[in-house]
Order: C-alpha cells, then structure tokens, then sequence
C-alpha cells in the first residue's frame, strides 16, 4: 500500500492499522526478551524499553507480564496446530504412519523451537491459569482441544480399519499418546545432562521408538475401555 493511499484511509481503519502494528512490534519484542531472559527475569520495564515506548503504552495493549506472555503461548500453539495439521494430511491415508508424523512433528517442534515449547508446557501444567486473562487462556485451551480432537480421529480411522480393536479407549490411547511423547522428549533432555540411564539415548530415534511400542499396544489391544477389563476377569 502507497503512502499516498494511505493517507486516503478512513481515520478509523487508519488508527485500528496502527494499533495493529504496535500490538505486533510490542508482542516481538516481548518474544526476545521472554525468550533470552526467561519469563521470571524478563519485566514490562525491560519490554518497554526494547520497543522504545512507554511502559504505560504496554498497559493499553496487555494487562501484565503473563498476559503478554499468554500471547506468546497462543502463537507458539498456533504454529504447532499447523505443523499437525500438515502432518496427518500428508500422511497418505496411513494410520500408522499419521501417528508417526505427528509425534516426529512434535518432537521436531520442540527441539527447533525450543522456547515456544516450553512456554506450552508451562500452561500445560497449569503454571499461568490464574494470572492470564481467561478468554485468552480459553482460546489456547481450544486450540489444544482441536488437535487432540483430530488426533483422536485418526486413532477413530484406526479402528474403522481394523488396524486397532473395536473396544479401544480413544480418549486413554490419545491421553498416552501425549505422555510417552511429552516423557520421551523429557528423556532426551536429562540424556544431554549424560545421566548413566539415560547413556545412549539416540535423540534422533527415541521418541520414534516409543510410537512404535504405543501402536504396538494399541494393536493388541492393551488400551481398552475400562468396563472390558473386568469383562476379561
């Protein structure tokens, strides 16, 4: 857009566009600082002056550090939700392999962008629930829902497959899906710290592993709806 054509806007889009850009200058600056510092150590005071505004001006965008923070938490899950999506698309059709890429694509996810993944883990375990403006927190929240909702479709396409048995436990398959990840990744991590356990560990191939093991035992048909545990006793 011209300069000149700029000039011509109506001065209510003109403002709601200058708004707009300052949100995204305060938000990338918040971002480095957040990410270098750490969100304990990083302050509205050092934000402000990062963007080379007041510190009261951020008060007009975000009502503190954490909500700023949630807006970062809400972009890093933005950029997750689509690297999933991309992976069950391009997966052919194949619900072995979809399951696979989603996990390589979430262990890549947190070892290329380290510091969005580890501000989701800090809502994840609940660390901001109570200081982040909540219609933020619930669009990350449904943001989560929606990918595990898809997850949980193509473990449903498992099933109308016969791959898996009709009695498995979608909602547990998902929910362990998401723990052998989350704990394969933690796994890799403490193997840097070369923990004797933990020697070894190929950081390329682990969590690649652990699918591997999961489909294995959802193929056996070891995650099952609780009431067909006691049917087998």
């Amino acid at each position: 857009m011209t300069e000149g054509h700029n000039e011509l806007l109506p001065m209510k889009t003109r403002k709601e566009e200058e708004r707009r850009l300052r949100r995204e200058l305060i938000v990338r600056c918040a971002r480095k600082c957040f990410f270098n510092q750490g969100f304990k150590a990083a302050t509205m005071s050092g934000i402000a002056h990062e963007c080379r505004l007041a510190k009261g001006t951020l008060y007009l965008y975000f009502s503190g550090k954490e909500d700023l923070f949630a807006a970062l938490v809400e972009e890093g899950q933005h950029i997750l939700r689509q690297a999933v999506d991309t992976a069950i698309e391009e997966a052919e059709g194949d619900v072995e392999r979809k399951l696979l890429d989603i996990a390589g694509t979430f262990y890549r996810f947190s070892q290329q962008n380290r510091e969005y993944f580890r501000i989701l883990m800090m809502i994840d375990y609940g660390l901001l629930s109570s200081r982040v403006d909540q219609d933020k927190l619930q669009r990350i929240l449904d943001m989560q829902q929606e990918m595990y909702r898809k997850i949980e479709n193509v473990h449903r396409e498992g099933i109308r497959q016969g791959i898996f048995p009709a009695g498995t436990d979608v909602i547990m398959a998902v929910r362990s899906f998401w723990a052998m990840l989350h704990g394969g990744i933690f796994l890799v991590e403490k193997s840097r710290q070369q923990l004797p356990l933990l020697a070894g560990i190929d950081d390329r191939h682990f969590t690649d592993d652990l699918m591997h093991i999961m489909i294995r035992s959802l193929k056996a048909g070891f995650i099952t709806h609780y009431e067909d545990y006691g049917q087998q006793d």
